[in-house]
């Protein structure tokens, strides 16, 4: 049963390590959406306390959006903006940063939104940071198991 823990826990850690570097090696783009779901790392304090620096969040590409939502936009200079929608005036939308004074100069149309966000995790932000150290740490973990297991059948 632990095996079967350990092996499910190594994929789903490499699954989440080559979404991240596909995004931002062979697509030089920081959001990549599969099945209109993205992930993307804070890289600002804009929505603190809520959402903090080097956060991981889930985004999900949505039909309609309302206030109180908290979406990620892609802005006139193809930047992604993650902050809260304040405001809804017909088919435009106003955004704040939580952590911001003043409201976002751009209006943001519903083209603009890449999705809203539905999970941050502080978790899997530190996993995406120390990736390449918790890769070696699981292989070498992995490698001991082995050596082991063939040393006991001797």
């Amino acid at each position: 049963m632990k095996k079967n823990i350990y092996l499910l826990i190594t994929i789903l850690l490499i699954i989440l390590f080559f979404y991240i570097g596909y995004s931002k090696l062979i697509k030089k783009s920081p959001f990549v959406s599969i099945f209109n779901i993205g992930m993307l790392q804070v890289t600002s304090g804009s929505m603190e306390p809520n959402i903090k620096v080097g956060e991981i969040i889930i985004i999900l590409k949505t039909k309609d959006y309302n206030v109180g939502d908290i979406v990620t936009i892609c802005t006139k200079n193809n930047n992604l903006i993650t902050h809260r929608i304040i405001k809804k005036e017909d088919k435009n939308y106003i955004t704040k940063g939580d952590f911001n004074n003043i409201q976002d100069e751009d209006i943001i149309t519903k083209e603009n939104i890449k999705g809203k966000v539905i999970f941050h995790s502080k978790f899997l932000g530190m996993l995406c940071k120390y990736k390449n150290i918790i890769f070696l740490i699981i292989m070498f973990l992995l490698c001991i198991k082995r050596k082991k297991e063939l040393l006991w059948k001797k």
